[in-house]
């Protein structure tokens, strides 16, 4: 599960109509870690990176100029993350 930390799921942005508020529900995540290891450009054996997924439910809908969030809209995130990174 992911939570949301404002108890009342209220966000701020500033668009052309000034200061606006958006509406977030909690939503879910997973990570995708990869089985088997990869060989990287010097031909070592590598952990190769996982996948951080989560999303949030958007039940007011934002708007600013041209992008649109429609109320209702689930949000889609993915970003890479690793375990043990070097250095």
């Amino acid at each position: 599960r992911l939570k949301v930390c404002n108890d009342d799921g209220t966000s701020t942005y500033v668009s052309e109509k000034g200061q606006q508020e958006v509406q977030f529900t909690d939503g879910g995540w997973c990570i995708q870690r990869p089985t088997a290891n990869i060989r990287n450009a010097e031909g070592s054996l590598v952990k190769p990176e996982g996948l951080l997924k989560f999303w949030l439910d958007c039940p007011s809908g934002a708007k600013k100029r041209d992008a649109e969030i429609f109320a209702g809209t689930r949000i889609f995130f993915t970003t890479g993350v690793w375990d043990d990174p070097p250095g």
